[in-house]
């Protein structure tokens, strides 16, 4: 008898299906869209002025290429609406409410807090899971990794 080469099927059930795999797997896109914004104060300008990728490139002196994807992508994320008249964007509700500096639930803090101190120590987790560190602290030398200072105090 002779070993068949032929691959075998593999039947997957049709509720089974890799779009969650692609949520986990490209999740960092959605969070780094999100902290850029957040950090360059996107929100907080839209709060008071909508603007289109042209605007938005000229106040926040950069390129008009790098506006419209950032925009864009924060359109797509549910954070801002764009008005098809007039290509402008402005703050969804939940933008709004949550991610404008002046807003009384103001949420970007802690965006600001993940991107600087816990995204930097996470990158580090594939270096630090075999030798069985921690990748954001160091318990031996009580510093953090990412920038050699300890994390604020509570």
């Amino acid at each position: 008898m002779s070993a068949s080469n032929s691959p075998t099927k593999v039947e997957i059930p049709p509720e089974i299906t890799p779009i969650p795999l692609m949520q986990l797997a490209t999740a960092f896109w959605a969070f780094t869209t999100l902290a850029t914004a957040v950090d360059m104060a996107l929100f907080t300008h839209l709060a008071t002025s909508a603007m289109n990728a042209q605007e938005t490139a000229q106040w926040f002196n950069i390129e008009e290429r790098p506006a419209e994807m950032l925009l864009t992508g924060c359109a797509g994320l549910g954070l801002l609406e764009r008005d098809n008249r007039d290509g402008r964007y402005r703050n969804s509700p939940w933008a709004e409410t949550f991610l404008s500096r002046n807003a009384r639930y103001y949420f970007g803090g802690f965006v600001t807090m993940l991107n600087q101190r816990l995204y930097p120590g996470w990158d580090k987790l594939p270096g630090a899971v075999r030798p069985n560190q921690a990748p954001t602290w160091t318990p031996d030398t009580q510093q953090a990794r990412v920038d050699g200072r300890p994390p604020a105090s509570a």
